[in-house]
């Protein structure tokens, strides 16, 4: 069984996609949280390079190599969702205490986490707020890094983006 967030009930998709109810959140917790999981406090970073979306190449970060490193220097694991079965990513979104990622449906397992969790998400000025709305209603530490698209034939949320390695440290720090 699986739960869908009802996004196309009206002509509204901004507004719907930004607001998941808070049934499903509930939901979802209540089905997959069941078991006590002990808390390791584990960093990781969200690595999409292995995604096969039809939009992968309209969301690319064109200094992730750095980011990576920078992130490893810092005890981060890069992390390969696309590799982990739904249980153990549930398992690892509990486990987390920061999460770093690029916008993407890898991040709707924020809802698995703890409460004062630090996210920090990269987006773009036009991205739909909804993983921030959802780190909002579950009590998350939700930041993003904004950047604005370097090479976007798209007027929309995708684009080639650079993320400021400062504000990524400020932001961990």
């Amino acid at each position: 069984f699986a739960t869908d967030h009802p996004w196309h009930k009206n002509d509204k998709l901004k507004k719907n996609h930004e607001n998941i109810p808070l049934w499903i959140i509930l939901w979802l917790r209540n089905k997959f949280l069941k078991k006590k999981h002990e808390v390791r406090n584990v960093n990781f970073y969200i690595d999409r390079s292995d995604s096969t979306s039809n939009v992968k190449s309209f969301r690319v970060i064109k200094n992730e190599k750095k980011i990576k490193i920078f992130l490893k220097e810092k005890g981060f694991k890069i992390i390969k969702l696309a590799e982990l079965k739904f249980t153990d990513q549930v398992k690892l979104f509990r486990n987390a205490k920061v999460i770093v990622a690029n916008h993407g449906a890898g991040l709707s397992n924020i809802v698995f986490c703890n409460k004062k969790t630090k996210i920090i998400e990269f987006r773009t000025p036009r991205t739909f707020k909804t993983f921030e709305n959802l780190g909002k209603k579950i009590r998350l530490d939700y930041s993003s890094i904004i950047c604005n698209p370097i090479d976007s034939p798209l007027d929309n949320q995708f684009g080639v983006i650079k993320v400021p390695i400062r504000k990524l440290e400020a932001l961990l720090s």
